[in-house]
């Protein structure tokens, strides 16, 4: 009985958030100033904002001309200036429906020659489905050798993401970052099983 109940209750939910995303995300959505489109497919995309409850929200919403290989995002840069040596921290609250692949906030760093020196896309962590709003944050080391800070939100394949309470703020370097950490192991090791 518990079963039929919990099921019952999720389907009930699932369709209230899919009503309401049907009137948030009905009309034309307008570009905010300070924001670009970008990604490997940006053109499969509508980007924009919305207004929900008298309030903007970010939408990044598939077309259906988009393939499961593209991503769009909806993004800012800016210098890295005021950040150098500590932590740069991007939260936001994030609600989604019918993502079928992967969405996420995504923070990159880079330093003056474009190469990257931080990134995570939560991708070890992506919002997948359809879920309520929720808070999210992606946290990254911000080096002296840093130039630029970019961060948004993506969608890639088909779906649709909103983003609002959109937070980008320096905080102590000993904040510990989201970014999936990297082998520390210069080289295979062990490989006899002898240790």
């Amino acid at each position: 009985m518990t079963n039929r109940w919990t099921n019952a209750v999720a389907i009930i939910a699932a369709a209230f958030i899919s009503v309401v995303f049907a009137q948030v995300t009905t009309g034309a959505l307008s570009m905010p100033e300070g924001w670009i489109k970008a990604g490997s497919a940006p053109q499969s995309y509508d980007m924009g904002t919305s207004r929900e409850e008298g309030k903007r929200v970010l939408v990044v919403r598939s077309r259906s001309v988009a393939e499961d290989t593209g991503f769009g995002t909806i993004m800012q840069q800016f210098a890295a200036d005021e950040f150098k040596g500590k932590s740069v921290r991007f939260t936001a609250k994030v609600r989604s429906q019918g993502v079928g692949r992967t969405a996420g906030l995504w923070v990159r760093v880079d330093d003056v020659e474009h190469k990257v020196i931080a990134f995570d896309n939560m991708n070890d962590r992506a919002i997948t489905g359809t879920t309520d709003w929720k808070n999210y944050q992606v946290v990254l080391p911000v080096k002296d050798t840093a130039a630029t800070i970019s961060f948004g939100i993506l969608l890639a394949g088909k779906g649709e993401v909103q983003m609002t309470d959109i937070s980008v703020e320096p905080v102590s370097a000993a904040t510990p970052s989201t970014e999936k950490q990297r082998p520390t192991n210069k080289k295979p090791s062990n490989l006899n099983l002898e240790k």
